[in-house]
């Protein structure tokens, strides 16, 4: 038999209170970022500059687990979600499809809403740009060189000393 007392206690549960906000941010918050998203964030990168939307995400638990992809590495576009960066761009390129069929047919005002007044399509191209940029420096190419000589040293010894 349920009480009374106990859907109370239930309903009433505060226990989420002392968790990193997930949808809210303090107004005050110049970077934009969520409570759960800046504890996400890897600081080693200044991740906090301004005009980045897309990240590699997740990176050091992939590493370690020997499922980082550098060819294809998980995205983590602000405020959207996350998702692989090859997923990224074979979806940008239907929605560029989309708009550039409208524009053929005449439809210019739905191609324009498409890519200029949602401007998502826009956002996920610079997402696209910012992750290309981000592999492209310095301490992304010493980290993926590193991983990949740590996979083959572990494939090496896996087949010589096992």
């Amino acid at each position: 038999m349920i009480k009374l007392k106990d859907l109370l206690k239930e309903w009433n549960d505060t226990s989420f209170k002392d968790l990193p906000k997930r949808w809210s941010k303090n107004i005050n918050e110049k970077d934009g970022l969520t409570e759960l998203e800046r504890l996400e964030l890897d600081e080693d990168l200044s991740i906090k500059e301004k005009g980045v939307d897309g990240r590699i995400y997740n990176w050091k638990e992939e590493m370690k687990e020997g499922k980082f992809d550098p060819e294809n590495p998980m995205v983590h576009l602000m405020g959207y979600g996350t998702m692989p960066y090859k997923s990224l761009q074979k979806f940008t390129a239907i929605d560029l499809e989309k708009i550039a069929k409208q524009l053929k047919r005449g439809d210019v005002s739905k191609a324009y809403h498409h890519l200029i007044g949602n401007e998502i399509t826009v956002w996920k191209v610079k997402c696209l740009e910012d992750v290309r940029k981000e592999l492209k420096t310095s301490v992304w190419k010493r980290r993926i060189t590193m991983y990949k000589n740590k996979k083959q040293r572990d494939a090496f010894i896996k087949k010589n000393y096992r």
